[in-house]
């Protein structure tokens, strides 16, 4: 990343603020999805159940 992103990404303006809510909602939809979507979050199933 080149300092001048860099100096505008941790800058105090309205889009810095903008792209910082967007990586927060990005991060956060990728939890949800893996804790309430994804297979990955759930707990194993018992061997005898696939019997």
């Amino acid at each position: 990343m080149s300092a001048r992103v860099r100096n505008w990404f941790f800058s105090n303006t309205t889009s810095a603020a903008v792209a910082w809510a967007l990586a927060v909602l990005a991060l956060a939809a990728v939890l949800a999805w893996f804790f309430a979507l994804s297979p990955y979050g759930a707990p194993a199933a018992p061997v005898y159940a696939e019997f």
